[in-house]
């Protein structure tokens, strides 16, 4: 889900050959994780949708 989140962000930001900066920001309190693109562009996914460690591999269409 992780990786699936971050290329749709990428695609909607427009991303090109500039370098892009993600910063990730854990809030425990709210349970998320949250990715910013260059300070602009934020995606929060739940903590309970992000896996811990390689449990299980994605596959191409996730």
């Amino acid at each position: 889900m992780t990786r699936h989140a971050l290329c749709l962000l990428l695609m909607a930001t427009g991303a090109s050959a500039t370098e892009n900066v993600i910063d990730v920001q854990h809030d425990a309190r709210r349970g998320v994780t949250c990715y910013l693109l260059n300070g602009v562009g934020i995606s929060c996914i739940p903590d309970s949708q992000l896996q811990a460690g390689n449990e299980r591999q994605l596959s191409p269409h996730e």
